[in-house]
């Protein structure tokens, strides 16, 4: 199996664990508790593992503290911002959200990275922003609904940072390193805003037990299939693979929360999906 086959393997894999958005709406937590719990659960699963085979987790340079110092304060933030989306809004107006961070990093990549820009990615861009524009309601950020929106696109934001960061990382660490450390790095700074946030926390085992799952397989096996694709994969290629993610998700809400996307999320969504599968289609032709 060659080394592009396994990126691709590892990226679908990651799409097929990767059921976070109905899981954000049937846990009852805050936004903070349930983005610290879903680090702290993760980062748990992830250090066993480690520990389970034997892998060296040492922190070689301080190059290597900053690269993750940095990937857990993305981590933090696009937790955060994503579940605020999600429980704010819908899981498909979230995860449809979410999936444009596709957009930043066609822009992103080049910037940082000096890879080669093509043009055509304009047009990719702009049917991406034409699909959030058709689900997008009236401007009112006092609306919850918009609210959500605007946490979608912070999300997507902070998402393609955190690739862009992670795809450099993973040139001077192993990919189950990366997501260990960014991931412990943001349960640390996650509680710290439970902490002051000084929310009264009543925990009950349905919502623990969703979030355990949402850390350790949502979470620790979802990025871990993801970064360890980015070896051999461009971010762009795939953050494109990602985006299928939202499908799934959309669809786990209809089954087990009975939630219908709206007509307006319907052809958003299918506008941003049609532009993202077209974009695929011509990376594997280049």
């Amino acid at each position: 199996m060659s080394d592009r086959t396994k990126a691709l393997l590892f990226i679908n894999l990651s799409v097929l664990t990767g059921f976070s958005g109905p899981l954000y709406k049937a846990i009852g937590f805050s936004v903070t508790v349930t983005a610290a719990g879903r680090a702290i659960f993760s980062a748990l699963a992830l250090l066993a593992f480690a520990l389970a085979v034997h892998r060296s987790i040492r922190i070689q340079s301080k190059r290597e503290l900053l690269a993750f110092v940095l990937g857990g304060m993305i981590q933090t933030v696009h937790w955060l911002s994503t579940i605020a989306s999600t429980k704010y809004s819908t899981v498909a107006l979230g995860t449809m959200l979410f999936s444009t961070f596709p957009l930043f990093i066609i822009f992103l990549e080049p910037i940082l990275f000096k890879t080669k820009f093509r043009s055509i990615n304009f047009l990719f861009a702009i049917m991406i922003i034409a699909g959030v524009a058709i689900m997008m309601p009236d401007l009112d950020f006092k609306n919850r609904y918009m609210s959500g929106m605007a946490a979608g696109i912070a999300s997507s934001l902070t998402y393609a940072l955190l690739v862009l960061n992670n795809k450099q990382s993973c040139t001077f660490a192993e990919p189950l390193t990366v997501v260990l450390y960014n991931h412990l790095f943001a349960s640390l700074f996650l509680c710290c805003a439970v902490f002051f946030s000084r929310e009264s926390i009543s925990l009950n085992p349905h919502d623990l037990i969703l979030t355990a799952v949402l850390g350790v397989v949502a979470t620790a096996l979802s990025y871990t299939f993801f970064v360890a694709s980015l070896k051999n994969l461009s971010a762009q290629v795939a953050g494109i693979c990602s985006m299928f993610e939202s499908v799934y998700g959309i669809l786990l809400a209809f089954l087990f929360l009975h939630e219908i996307p709206s007509v307006r999320e319907c052809i958003g969504g299918s506008v941003i999906l049609i532009t993202i599968i077209i974009f695929q289609m011509r990376q594997k032709q280049m």
